[in-house]
């Protein structure tokens, strides 16, 4: 309800993610809203939900199409899973790494598609970018601090 209100008081018309944690009191506390399409769209979508074309419908005054989920439809988020691998440590990164392509193989990702590998080929060269600066200046600091 609280939810709710918020989203009337702002006027807010259109797609964001909502989060919420259960208390020990067993009550839902809303605890973030993010006002924008989020990356687990591509689950609602591979379940037969039109989020996207909803919204887009309702904007432009039409009745959507509306839709029924299919269940069992898993979505996966592969960054996540793949520094999940990487932090599991040497004996253990090789079974993380397999157990996330398996489980990736079927499921939805929200910039992963075999019809489209460009936005994934180019998230993953900057993801690795990223973590070659960061190795980078990791490295730059222990020398520094060996040096003195």
């Amino acid at each position: 309800a609280g939810a709710r209100s918020l989203l009337a008081e702002l006027g807010w018309f259109g797609l964001a993610q909502l989060q919420f944690v259960l208390d020990p009191d067993g009550r839902h506390r809303f605890i973030d809203f993010n006002g924008r399409i989020y990356g687990s769209i591509a689950l609602a979508a591979r379940a037969g939900v039109d989020l996207a074309g909803t919204w887009a419908a309702l904007a432009v005054g039409e009745k959507p199409d509306g839709g029924d989920a299919r269940p069992g439809v898993r979505f996966q988020w592969l960054e996540g899973d793949l520094k999940r691998a990487v932090l599991a440590g040497p004996r253990r990164f090789v079974p993380e790494l397999v157990g996330a392509i398996r489980y990736g193989r079927g499921a939805a990702h929200s910039v992963l598609s075999a019809r489209d590998p460009m936005p994934a080929i180019r998230y993953a060269g900057t993801l690795l970018a990223r973590g070659a600066g960061k190795a980078v200046s990791r490295a730059r600091r222990g020398a520094g601090s060996r040096s003195s």
